[in-house]
């Protein structure tokens, strides 16, 4: 590197990149960049920042176990538990 040269980012990056599935009804995900400015996918608003990019599911950072499991449980809780009858 140069003396006294800046290093710059261009995003996205699938280095830097990192986002938060929200679901498939919404056209986005959290971003999860620490400063994603220059980026032209992401979308700000008053608490967070949002991704617009196209292939911003290959970005998403890694789940936790317990978070799968959790997930799970409650997925399978929904559709198995039987109504009282009234």
């Amino acid at each position: 590197m140069i003396e006294g040269a800046v290093s710059v980012r261009h995003l996205p990056d699938p280095e830097i990149c990192r986002t938060r599935y929200l679901g498939g009804t919404l056209p986005f995900s959290d971003c999860l960049v620490e400063n994603p400015e220059g980026c032209e996918y992401a979308r700000r608003f008053r608490y967070c920042v949002s991704c617009t990019h196209p292939d911003r599911r290959k970005f998403e950072a890694p789940r936790k176990p317990i978070q799968k499991i959790l997930q799970t449980i409650l997925r399978l809780g929904r559709t198995r538990t039987p109504r009282k009858p009234n």
